[in-house]
């Protein structure tokens, strides 16, 4: 293991620190121009404006921490992947200024996938398949999470929590593997997205803007193709998915739920994870604690599943699966026979 703990903290801190700053001063700034609540809160637009602080305090700790302790392992492309970051949520934000079309956000995600290849970042999988197959799986990539975490805030509003998470379980897969550089992003977009959510009025329904989620998306896309292992091929090509694994499914959720609900619009909107257990009678903060636990968990086995033997490793990864698959299962039969037994609620 390398790397300064004094170095990891320091980072934290400094992300956590700046965001909420960052945070409180364009929500004082904005909240003249926005009508508060009746309960004194920040409306839904300012707290979106303030999710900038999230990106900003990103690109501006992590070049500093290299006057602490250089980085090493990548990080020579680490300019390109700042000025991309920040490119990325000013493109974001147009989305949510003008009125653009929804494939602006595509565009952009394809857009972040193209950069990360072109700099030689992209899915590898141990020289297992041709380039042209791996290129297509990293475009994919990217879209698919950068687009997930965008769902994930447009309908939950917890993509920064889910973030959080992620970027903890990557942090720790990074100190397993010596990764300086990973841990050190890791550890800086955990401790940014935190840093926005304690200032916030409602942290469990803090919903970020366009280009907060996409860039979001983005870094925690690329940062799970920066793992690497000598080990074991699948437990390789499995570790980015697991730890990304409750954006993935809420997408396939989504989708799954949408081919149900075709021509029937009353229920087209109840399609996220995060609805389904509302459907079953959860209230909010149980949903919550059900979501985070899962990613945390998931984490844990993540990481169980990458320091250990291969055999050892396959076997956490198929108790992975089974738990996730028999989850799946258990909702969907549940939240279909609720539907058909009554009307759904609304959250």
């Amino acid at each position: 293991m390398t790397g300064s703990w004094g170095t990891y903290l320091i980072v934290l801190a400094g992300c956590f620190v700046l965001s909420g700053a960052i945070a409180r001063g364009i929500k004082f700034v904005t909240a003249s121009r926005f009508r508060l609540s009746s309960h004194g809160e920040t409306g839904p637009s300012t707290i979106k404006h303030s999710s900038a602080a999230i990106v900003m305090s990103f690109v501006i700790v992590v070049p500093l921490s290299e006057l602490i302790n250089p980085l090493a392992g990548g990080a020579e492309h680490l300019d390109v992947i700042l000025i991309a970051a920040v490119a990325l949520f000013i493109a974001g934000a147009a989305y949510d200024f003008l009125p653009l079309p929804p494939s602006w956000c595509l565009g952009t995600d394809l857009s972040g996938g193209l950069i990360v290849w072109a700099i030689g970042n992209g899915i590898e999988l141990q020289d297992q398949f041709p380039n042209y197959v791996t290129f297509v799986l990293t475009i994919s990539w990217f879209i698919l999470i950068s687009s997930g975490f965008r769902l994930i805030n447009e309908r939950d509003r917890i993509a920064s929590g889910v973030a959080s998470l992620i970027c903890l379980s990557l942090f720790a897969l990074a100190l397993t593997n010596g990764q300086v550089l990973l841990a050190t992003l890791a550890i800086a977009l955990a401790g940014s997205t935190l840093g926005f959510l304690v200032v916030q009025p409602n942290p469990a329904q803090a919903k970020l803007g366009a280009g907060s989620a996409s860039t979001i998306g983005f870094l925690v896309a690329f940062l799970s193709l920066m793992l690497y292992s000598s080990g074991n091929f699948m437990v390789s090509a499995l570790v980015p998915l697991f730890v990304c694994s409750f954006v993935l499914l809420n997408t396939v959720t989504i989708l799954f739920v949408r081919l149900l609900h075709i021509g029937n619009a009353s229920n087209a909107h109840f399609t996220s994870i995060a609805n389904q257990l509302h459907l079953l009678g959860l209230r909010m903060p149980v949903i919550l604690s059900i979501i985070y636990l899962g990613i945390g968990g998931t984490g844990l086995l993540t990481v169980a599943m990458y320091a250990s033997e291969s055999v050892i490793g396959l076997w956490f990864a198929g108790l992975t699966v089974s738990l996730y698959a028999f989850a799946g299962i258990l909702i969907m039969r549940k939240t279909r026979r609720y539907e058909l037994g009554g009307d759904s609620p609304r959250l």
